[in-house]
């Protein structure tokens, strides 16, 4: 079990490997979070990257990259998304 986590018990992180960014883009009101969709093998699921908006450039050539992130919900569509936390190269 990974859980509990909350105050105190920060949320598990995870890596991704040799994973594929497409459909970025940056939102929020001074654009400063960057939105798309991972892939890896075949696999694909959106994700969100508060506060590193101005790394889309590192995203955009991050072909193989690794994606360190936590798996969480999008309250706002009702949808399964993660949270990334960083990128890394492989």
């Amino acid at each position: 079990s990974l859980s509990p986590f909350g105050p105190g018990n920060p949320a598990p992180l995870f890596l991704l490997r040799d994973c594929r960014f497409s459909d970025l883009s940056l939102v929020g009101g001074q654009r400063q979070h960057l939105k798309g969709t991972v892939s890896q093998d075949g696999r694909s699921i959106p994700f969100i990257a508060f506060r590193m908006g101005r790394h889309i450039d590192k995203f955009e050539q991050g072909s193989g990259a690794g994606l360190i992130f936590r798996p969480g919900f999008d309250d706002w569509r009702g949808t399964v998304q993660v949270e990334a936390v960083d990128l890394v190269e492989d």
